[in-house]
């Protein structure tokens, strides 16, 4: 029962975060044409619509409740939840994860990302949490 507590304590800061716009510039250049090498394989962008199928606390699992990441180039983010929606600033450093806002941070390692799944993993103490995605766009 602590362990649910704490995830929904986790869910309940990232739902009552407020959320501050960030914004960068970025500068307008031509584009130049970019040669492909077959040989190289592109790695998995986190930039993306993700929907959370599950959330899993200790091998507790509980659905994601309509709850949904969606990471843009810019470094900002849009947490929608079924009781509305929230924005933020993110940075990805690796396999950290910070998300920010006026309210708080909330700290995230990528356990995994594939072109199609993503599994965050959210530590409060001792309970670990993680949020189980499928790629939506």
């Amino acid at each position: 029962m602590k362990k649910l507590a704490s995830a929904l304590s986790v869910l309940a800061l990232l739902a009552t975060m407020t959320f501050g716009f960030s914004s960068c510039q970025q500068q307008n250049q031509p584009s130049q044409p970019t040669q492909t090498d077959p040989t190289k394989t592109e790695e998995p962008s986190l930039v993306g619509e993700w929907k959370v199928l599950y959330i899993d606390l200790g091998g507790d699992q509980y659905p994601g409740q309509g709850m949904s990441f969606t990471f843009l180039e810019n470094g900002t983010f849009l947490l929608s939840m079924e009781d509305g929606l929230e924005k933020g600033s993110y940075t990805l450093a690796g396999k950290n994860l910070i998300m920010e806002s006026e309210g708080g941070i909330v700290k995230f390692t990528i356990k995994e990302l594939t072109k199609d799944s993503l599994v965050l993993i959210n530590k409060d103490g001792d309970v670990s949490i993680e949020y189980v995605c499928k790629r939506v766009s």
